[in-house]
């Protein structure tokens, strides 16, 4: 990527994130603006494709956000399975729970390691931190059909990384989580 298409995503990075994360927000409410599956299912492969543009941003040498691209592609791959699951234009409970879950990982994205972070970040952060121990205290015997595809999402885009010491892969927003 060149140097002043990079320098311009990374400024624009905070605006495109939030921007996602209110379309996401609103089709966890089932509300796809009329759109229809098809148009839903193209915006959200822009998603994934910026998703994806975003994994040539980061800068590896900062320890602090290891973590970074690997994320980003993550939840680039799993938003397009989600996508897929869209079949119609009225958004069944289980998918509007997906895309809060997607909503949330992808507010939890950042570039930066401070103590002074976005507060939307922190707050997907604390929020994410807090549904994986929700995720672990349930017992997965008692899973509906689409709680077992929840989970199962779920596992895939609660990722850590041991390499990394940014905040959210060392469990720093609720303590007393052992990730």
């Amino acid at each position: 990527m060149d140097a002043e298409l990079k320098e311009t995503v990374i400024k624009n990075f905070p605006e495109d994130r939030a921007a996602f994360v209110k379309e996401l927000v609103t089709l966890a409410t089932g509300d796809t603006g009329g759109r229809g599956a098809a148009k839903t299912k193209i915006d959200l492969r822009r998603i994934s494709h910026t998703l994806s543009m975003w994994t040539l941003i980061a800068d590896p040498s900062n320890d602090a956000l290891k973590c970074f691209p690997q994320k980003c592609e993550n939840i680039s791959t799993l938003l397009l399975e989600v996508a897929d699951r869209l079949t119609s234009e009225v958004v069944p409970p289980y998918l509007m729970k997906m895309f809060n879950m997607l909503a949330m990982h992808i507010g939890r994205l950042t570039l930066r390691f401070s103590d002074e972070e976005e507060e939307e970040v922190e707050n997907d952060a604390r929020r994410t931190e807090l549904q994986q121990l929700s995720w672990k205290i349930k017992d997965p015997a008692s899973d509906n059909r689409h709680e077992v595809i929840m989970r199962a999402l779920w596992v895939r885009l609660f990722t850590t990384h041991d390499d990394c010491i940014c905040r959210q892969c060392l469990g720093a927003y609720v303590p007393d989580l052992a990730l």
